[in-house]
């Protein structure tokens, strides 16, 4: 089983040839989250508290990353989030996320309304401290005064761009939902022709 905080050590993205051939990982478990709005939602952070949203029951819910691997170029390809102990299908797609600043994040978006309560300015001015801040390829950034408001923060595949979200289903019922930076068939976009030496 490969081991999420090994995986992204060596990604360097060197020499990457044209035809490479993308190796997925199974899903690698990243963190644990209690869920006490019966909300969460998905989009880029500037946009929150406007992301997809989706309706969930209460209770621990865990992340999980499954990666790509194009030779030394390792990205995020889906990005799930799931009830703890389900055993989900893939649901119906629900809508389609964006980034232009190259990762999104999940969060809950009425514990943002309700701490802020409308304040835009001092909301916006929050955002803007944060929303440039890079600690790796996921991360999680905290409200200094509301230890509950947590931005999920994850790279998004090969960067800006257009991603399809996904509910979880299990025995009909929203377990959660899932986010894909990454098709299965999608070709790598930062090859390069490797000049061999003679």
């Amino acid at each position: 089983m490969v081991e999420l905080s090994k995986y992204f050590w060596d990604r360097s993205g060197e020499n990457v040839p044209r035809d490479v051939v993308p190796e997925f990982t199974e899903w690698m478990f990243y963190k644990t989250h209690r869920v006490t709005t019966g909300k969460m939602a998905v989009s880029e952070m500037n946009e929150a508290p406007d992301g997809i949203t989706v309706q969930i029951e209460n209770g621990i819910y865990e992340f999980y990353i499954r990666g790509v691997a194009y030779e030394n170029d390792k990205r995020i390809s889906r990005v799930r989030f799931v009830k703890k102990g389900s055993s989900p299908v893939l649901g119906e797609k629900i809508g389609e996320t964006y980034s232009d600043l190259a990762q999104n994040s999940f969060y809950e978006p009425d514990l943002l309304l309700n701490f802020f309560n409308e304040d835009d300015e001092k909301y916006q001015d929050w955002i803007e401290d944060i929303m440039f801040s890079y600690e790796g390829v996921f991360y999680v950034t905290t409200h200094e005064e509301k230890k509950d408001i947590k931005f999920y923060r994850f790279e998004a595949g090969f960067g800006d761009g257009e991603f399809d979200v996904y509910k979880l289903k299990e025995d009909e019922h929203t377990v959660g939902f899932e986010i894909e930076f990454i098709k299965d068939d999608e070709p790598y976009i930062f090859w390069e022709d490797v000049v061999q030496e003679e």
